[in-house]
């Protein structure tokens, strides 16, 4: 049976480089940057985190150059919605023009909505490039680029909120990278866990995850979840589709299920307003009941009469979805009344078994979402050690090409006349070249030495979690012996 339930201050300028990357620099002559540039920063809890000045002149100023570019724009001081970017010529022409008015909506909001967002640009540009580039959040918006500032200022005021001083390092499972992760080991070890997991896409391409809080990792609470529901976010915003209507995500709720463990509200909310305000994905819903036998029946109602069960289910369900989802948000409610009712759903949105679940009919297991993990953590790996290996060569090019052309109009005319030019400017390329070479043994070396810090830091966490294993099963042995002895003494 299924129903649905639906509700309805740096300015920044994104530049294109010759590789056709768009990265964030710093506009000149704003009074905003001097804002941001003389501004502090205080760490909130979950709800975010608010500035702290120590010359409110600068809060004016930025507060007064806000208010100029609204008076421009046509956006009054309450923050109303500019209008969306017309087509122009090219689908590329559209995104560069929306990309200027997007600067400008930024520019707009206030300081201290927008305060992380401006701290993340000045500490990690190259995270807010690849991570969260504005093109993501303008295709969910269609361009709107009020609505897609508005956006961005939300995530990375969430993200603030949630991984705290980690918040502007990249989202990775690659626990070896240098300069480390935003995640920390039990964010990890939740997603290997599998509370949420992404499953196989769909026959024609749309990504899938699947959500089941039977899997909550013991030992990781509320935040970690929560960090790692925004690497999933991360992940599957990689795929341009899911910002729009064409690409929605499927998304899988496990909502009644045998010995499902309690819900924690506060989190459930908060992941709520991320994706109504704050992910640029799009979501469909499908909130998966599986109905113990003794709910199939009918119940007698205050007044007498005999109603489903089901139908009675479905009403607590919906007002639960109905008091934490708002706009964006739409969940299609699915009973299953029957064996196979809610696998034949999902086969009819294009999955195929081995993308459903065992327990529901496929031959997906939860084992391959730490698998996944893994092999994600390698490819994560293997891309950063090209990234480096990449650098290192531009950057020895960079400076070789540098000393020839030195080479090449450095020498004086004293040199030049003596008729030893042309060796001395040998040699002393040679000289260089040497230099180089022992600049980059020098980074090879210090690779090395971090990597030799990672496999020991490692070991030391392999240690400590061994240890808590072991304190669990003592836990648990305990535990079981009580149990053991309370069903012999119980009288039969």
């Amino acid at each position: 049976m299924d129903t649905m339930f639906s509700n309805g201050n740096t300015n920044v300028n994104w530049v294109s480089d010759s590789n056709g990357l768009v990265a964030p620099v710093y506009a000149e002559g704003n009074e905003a940057v001097m804002a941001v540039a003389a501004a502090g920063t205080e760490s909130g809890a979950l709800g975010g985190s608010s500035p702290a000045f120590d010359d409110h002149s600068a809060l004016f100023a930025a507060s007064t150059a806000n208010g100029r570019r609204m008076a421009t724009m046509g956006v009054d001081q309450t923050g109303g919605a500019t209008s969306n970017i017309p087509r122009v010529a090219s689908e590329t022409d559209r995104q560069q023009e929306a990309l200027r008015h997007f600067d400008e909506a930024m520019a707009s909001i206030p300081l201290h909505e927008k305060i992380d967002y401006l701290e993340a640009v000045k500490q990690a540009p190259e995270v807010v490039r690849e991570e969260t580039h504005p093109l993501k959040f303008l295709r969910f918006c269609d361009y709107n680029t009020w609505n897609a500032a508005t956006r961005m200022a939300t995530y990375w005021r969430e993200r603030k909120a949630a991984f705290e001083e980690r918040a502007f390092l990249p989202l990775t499972l690659n626990k070896e990278r240098i300069g480390g992760s935003a995640l920390n080991d039990t964010d990890i070890l939740s997603l290997q866990a599998a509370f949420v997991s992404i499953l196989p896409p769909t026959e024609s391409g749309r990504q899938v995850i699947l959500f089941d809080r039977s899997q909550n990792l013991a030992s990781a609470d509320g935040r970690n979840r929560l960090r790692g529901v925004f690497y999933v976010g991360h992940i599957l915003a990689q795929d341009e589709s899911a910002q729009t209507e064409q690409g929605t995500v499927l998304c899988f709720l496990m909502t009644i299920k045998p010995r499902l463990q309690d819900l924690d509200h506060v989190m459930n909310k908060k992941l709520w307003y991320l994706v109504d305000a704050a992910f640029p994905i799009r979501l469909q819903f499908h909130s998966c009941c599986f109905v113990p036998k003794t709910m199939r029946g009918l119940v007698p109602t205050a007044e007498g009469d005999l109603v489903s069960k089901t139908a009675l289910m479905a009403n607590l369900v919906s007002e639960h979805f109905g008091l934490r989802i708002s706009g964006l948000s739409r969940v299609n409610l699915h009973f299953e009344t029957q064996e196979g009712e809610i696998c034949k759903m999902m086969l009819d949105k294009g999955l195929n078994l081995r993308g459903i679940p065992n327990f529901i009919g496929g031959s997906w297991s939860f084992s391959q979402a730490r698998t996944w993990c893994e092999q994600q953590a390698v490819r994560e790996r293997n891309a950063d050690q090209q990234r480096i290996a990449l650098d290192e060569q531009r950057l020895q090019a960079s400076f070789i090409s540098s000393l020839l052309n030195d080479e090449r109009h450095g020498k004086s005319p004293t040199e030049a006349s003596s008729g030893e030019r042309g060796e001395d400017s040998i040699d002393h390329c040679r000289e260089r070249r040497k230099a180089a070479n022992v600049l980059h043994s020098r980074r090879k070396r210090e690779r090395r030495r971090q990597e030799q810090n990672t496999l020991v830091e490692e070991s030391d966490r392999l240690t400590r979690h061994n240890e808590a294993l072991k304190r669990e099963q003592d836990r648990l042995e305990k535990l079981l012996g009580r149990a053991t002895q309370m069903v012999e003494d119980f009288p039969f």
